[in-house]
Formats: C-alpha cells, sequence, structure tokens
C-alpha cells in the first residue's frame, strides 16, 4: 500500500504554489521614506505562513498537519547540528504528533536583493539536512527566493553554481522557489501573482552549463 505522505506530495506543492502566487507584491518590500525600499523576509514570511493556512486548511487530508514559524522539531535528535538559530527552520508543515517521520515540508526564505551566493548555499545544505530520510526526513524541502534571481546571484560566484547542483542532487527533495520580480495578475482584484513570475530550479536544471 502506497504511503498516503508520497500520494499527497503532489498536492501539497500544488498548495504551496497556490499560497505562494498569493501574496501580493506589496509584501515582497515596503516604501520607506527619501525613496528607500525595504526587503523585509519576516513580512514576506508572515504573509506567505497565513497564505499556506489558508491553502492547507481546505483539504481533509492535512488537517493532520500544522503549518508553523521558526520551528525546530527534532533537531536536538541530529547530532551534528549546532542547536542555534542557524537550524531553524523559517516554515514547516508537519505532523500533529512528536513523531519525526512523514513531516511534509520545510521551507528556508530569502527576500533580500543582496543575498549572497554563499547564503543560498548555505539554506540548501539545511534543507538537504531537514530531508535527509536518515535525519528529519521532511518529505519536500522548498528554498523560497524572491526579489533576486537565483541563477544570476550563485553564476556570479564561481563555484557556486555547481555547488548548487550538488547539494539538490544529494538531496532530490529539494528545489529553488525562485520569483524575481512579484507580477501581480492584472485580472484579479487581490494582488494574486501571474504564474510566470515564478520558476522551480530542481536539480536537473543545474546540469546546463
Amino acid at each position: 500500500m502506497p504511503n498516503p505522505i508520497s500520494v499527497h506530495k503532489r498536492e501539497a506543492c500544488d498548495f504551496f504554489r497556490r499560497a505562494l502566487l498569493r501574496v501580493a507584491p506589496d509584501y515582497f518590500s515596503a516604501a520607506l521614506p527619501q525613496n528607500k525600499v525595504a526587503h523585509g523576509e519576516r513580512v514576506f514570511a508572515y504573509e506567505l505562513y497565513h497564505q499556506l493556512r489558508i491553502q492547507f486548511s481546505t483539504h481533509p487530508f492535512f488537517d493532520q498537519w500544522y503549518v508553523h514559524g521558526e520551528f525546530r522539531k527534532g533537531l536536538s535528535l541530529v547530532p551534528r547540528i549546532r542547536m542555534d538559530e542557524t537550524f531553524i527552520p523559517d516554515i514547516v508543515i508537519h505532523e500533529k504528533t512528536d513523531e519525526l517521520e512523514g513531516d511534509l515540508i520545510a521551507v528556508e526564505i530569502k527576500t533580500n536583493p543582496r543575498t549572497k551566493a554563499t547564503e543560498i548555499i548555505a539554506d540548501l545544505g539545511k534543507l538537504e539536512i531537514y530531508t535527509n530520510p536518515e535525519e528529519l526526513d521532511f518529505q519536500i524541502g522548498i528554498f523560497v527566493a524572491v526579489n533576486f534571481d537565483v541563477e544570476k546571484t550563485l553564476r556570479r560566484k564561481p563555484g557556486c553554481w555547481n555547488r548548487a547542483g550538488e547539494i539538490l542532487r544529494k538531496g532530490p527533495r529539494t528545489a529553488i522557489w525562485n520569483i524575481h520580480v512579484p507580477d501581480a495578475d492584472p485580472d484579479a482584484d487581490d494582488g494574486q501573482l501571474l504564474e510566470t513570475c515564478l520558476r522551480i530550479l530542481r536539480a536537473d536544471a543545474f546540469l546546463k552549463v
């Protein structure tokens, strides 16, 4: 009999995509005095959290899961992880039990246009740990990058594009979800984004030169 979590992984990714595309452009950045702009990671993450709660509450199967922000479940059981703030996922969707098996999605987020390639590599490394079946065993790892082009950022620093591909091949449950520019759908009245805003990079994307 197939694992019900595996059966619903595609649906979970669809719900995540819908939630992400319902984060209106106002949450990607905020205008400041003197023509400055703030790109607050928490502002974006809190709205994504809200939209995820809405999406996952519509399906009876996912009633078994919580959407939580900055949750540390199980990390104390992984000896090679230092117990500090650097190893707390930004968002998790996990089962309502104290068991580690079968947790659904672990998310890392970057919103700063000046995000460095090394920061991307570090977050992908965390997601590889979170999704490793021999460690925390999350079924899906998602690195959400907004306000910058992930590919350009990685290619700018020698070796980082290839290094990202190595990590994703090692942890094939993980992918990069990138919205460089949040273009609102002109036919939507709620700030929903166009599908074309979102680019998803999996391990096979890194095979190109």
